[in-house]
């Protein structure tokens, strides 16, 4: 059954091509959009509709397709609650004299509306940017704009490191009963990403209740951005342990 939604799916394609990407992603989910950039790495980013199975199922495939893209930061695939914005997003280029370099588009999208859009209101943010200086005696005072937390900044991190290990633990909670193979990879999984955050947190000590309290709280933010139903099942089983 169909899975619907909206998704940014960002591929570094390299070896591979961008036609035989998208190609991919075209067979096996509903595109709005897919663009091409080349800034630092060169990559593709997808707007995705709707997947003709379910995400898992798109990215196992995604990966036996392309096995040489599995981890490294290769891909993304993350839950979306904007479709405008995305789209403006993919439209944007590299400036605003540049147009985006399509490699497809939903004929109902005007992508260069979408590009004139995506512009403007970044003029509009850099004046709003500008605006915030309030006078204070002779001296301008600028408004810290609020910066991501420690945690917020290596959950993002941890994204788009180890996207395979991420999915592994959102798929788990989904299903209550597991192979061997399926709950050896979620624990492996677990311990990569727990071995990322302490490297993170340094050669400080941290005491037991510490490293708990961080741990759950990112492992409960992927589940959280995984299919439904693992979400679902995970809070369930989260409200009876803590109120049951």
């Amino acid at each position: 059954m169909p899975q619907t939604g909206l998704w940014h799916f960002r591929v570094h394609y390299e070896p591979r091509t961008p036609n035989e990407i998208i190609d991919f992603i075209k067979d096996r989910a509903d595109v709005i959009i897919a663009v091409r950039e080349t800034a630092s790495r060169p990559h593709i980013h997808s707007v995705i509709s709707e997947f003709k199975q379910t995400k898992s199922t798109f990215i196992q495939q995604f990966l036996k397709e392309f096995p040489e893209l599995k981890g490294n930061g290769h891909y993304t695939c993350s839950i979306k609650d904007d479709k405008e914005a995305q789209i403006r997003y993919c439209s944007k280029g590299e400036s605003k004299e540049t147009m985006p370099e399509i490699l497809y588009c939903r004929e109902d999208i005007n992508w260069k509306d979408y590009h004139d859009d995506y512009w403007k209101e970044n003029s509009l943010l850099k004046a709003k940017s500008k605006a915030e200086y309030q006078p204070n005696g002779s001296e301008n005072v600028k408004q810290k704009a609020k910066s991501k937390t420690w945690t917020e900044k290596v959950f993002d991190e941890i994204k788009e490191l180890y996207p395979e290990h991420v999915t592994a633990i959102q798929m788990y909670p989904k299903e209550f009963i597991h192979t061997e193979m399926e709950t050896k990879k979620e624990r492996e999984s677990r311990i990569v990403i727990y071995n990322y955050m302490k490297k993170r947190l340094g050669s400080k000590k941290q005491s037991d209740y510490i490293l708990r309290d961080i741990f759950t709280g990112l492992m409960s933010g992927l589940i959280q951005e995984g299919p439904v139903e693992s979400s679902e099942k995970y809070n369930t089983n989260e409200y009876n342990r803590i109120f049951g």
